[in-house]
């Protein structure tokens, strides 16, 4: 992904987006992971649209899958979360964009006292693009 601003401050991402984020390492206990993620060209289906991938120091691998209108929902979107949807973290705009929505999913794991490796966020390849901003470890 690539961002672009001009002298307006507007953000435009080009259409290509990477299909994962490989190998992350960590080499630590981790209690929680929290991303900072949205959803581009969502369509309002409760699909997979992305899977955390956690490996352990001793090889275990623990999925997370991230849905559309569950955990993320697109960007644009101008609906408000009702009970079990999700709500923004945050929510902005520029002057052609006059609301942008992040949000965050939170990982619990399950088993904190083993160290992880490595993370790894892999799009499902559905109509709705992940878009992942940050990554939070929390110990």
């Amino acid at each position: 992904m690539k961002a672009t601003c001009g002298p307006d401050f507007e953000t435009r991402l080009e259409t290509r987006l990477p299909e994962s984020v490989e190998s992350l390492a960590v080499q630590r206990p981790v209690r929680r992971i929290h991303l900072l993620l949205t959803a581009a060209a969502g369509d309002g289906t409760r699909v997979v649209i992305a899977r955390l991938a956690v490996r352990h120091t001793d090889g275990e691998i623990s999925d997370r899958p991230i849905r559309q209108e569950e955990d993320v929902r697109d960007w644009l979107s101008e609906r408000h979360g009702t009970l079990g949807t999700p709500e923004p973290a945050w929510v902005g705009g520029t002057h052609t964009l006059r609301k942008l929505r992040l949000y965050r999913v939170t990982w619990e794991n399950p088993r904190p006292e083993v160290p992880v490796e490595t993370l790894a966020l892999r799009s499902t390849l559905s109509r709705a693009a992940p878009i992942l901003l940050a990554i939070t470890l929390e110990p």
